[in-house]
């Protein structure tokens, strides 16, 4: 399959064409430069970017300015705005992925717990002959693994996306980042194909 990125030297490049530096950081956001967060538009454009790339491969940002934005220090300073947003990213996804597998272990807890109480009420029924005890007691058995079947699923399926996304953002926070300047005022979509190397 073709993707819709272009290689130089073997590096994957991740296209971003701006009108201005501004465009680049949330506008929103009261905080110091360097520690601002990204527009989402961009934030989301390189993230999905990310994803379609093929992850054993390299990956870099060309961020694409006009010549009046960019000095010596620019690239310094960006690429640092830029890893600082998806490192701090990248912390937030380890709490999300912690508070996931705590919210597993106590759901195992009260499954299991749920599970022995089950079986212990199965244990004082099942000597029983009576047709209503009977089922009761099969009941209580389904119902003792269905408890067990959500802790099941958070540990064997829900962590995976949450640590899949971890490691995007960390790998985004290590993006090398080269600057590259345009001179047409006509500004690539932040969705749209890669712009062509001047």
């Amino acid at each position: 399959m073709q993707l819709p990125y272009r290689q130089e030297e073997g590096v994957w490049q991740i296209d971003l064409r701006l009108d201005r530096l501004q465009q680049l950081v949330n506008s929103m956001d009261p905080s110091p430069l360097p520690h601002r967060d990204l527009d989402p538009d961009a934030e989301r454009y390189i993230v999905a970017a990310a994803r379609e790339l093929p992850a054993d491969e390299p990956w870099a940002l060309a961020l694409w300015l006009p010549a009046s934005d960019v000095n010596a220090a620019s690239g310094e300073r960006i690429e640092r705005i830029i890893r600082h947003y998806f490192a701090w990213s990248a912390d937030a996804a380890q709490l999300r992925l912690r508070a996931h597998l705590q919210a597993a272990w106590r759901s195992t807890l009260l499954g299991l717990s749920f599970m022995a109480s089950c079986m212990l009420v199965l244990n004082l029924l099942a000597p029983s002959e009576h047709v209503v005890a009977q089922t009761a007691a099969e009941g209580l058995l389904v119902l003792g693994w269905v408890a067990l079947w959500r802790p099941l699923e958070m540990f064997l399926y829900d962590w995976w996306p949450l640590h899949r996304e971890l490691r995007l953002m960390r790998r985004l926070s290590r993006l090398p980042v080269t600057l590259h300047l345009h001179t047409t005022r006509e500004t690539q979509p932040l969705n749209g194909p890669a712009p062509p190397q001047p």
